[in-house]
């Protein structure tokens, strides 16, 4: 195993135990508006890059 793989495994252990305690806080989970906003985002950088191939 080499010093990353060594290094990537130590952090997701120590990302699991994190999750795994009993006092950890969750966080909120998306809502309705969150997903309207990632969407907007995505068609506007889509548009940017439909845009961008005509422009060039």
């Amino acid at each position: 195993m080499s010093e990353q793989e060594k290094s990537l495994e130590e952090k997701v252990e120590d990302a699991i135990s994190e999750m795994e305690a009993p006092d950890y806080v969750f966080p909120k989970r998306f809502t309705r508006t969150d997903y309207i906003i990632v969407a907007v985002c995505a068609v506007i950088c889509a548009a940017a890059l439909i845009a961008g191939a005509y422009i060039a």
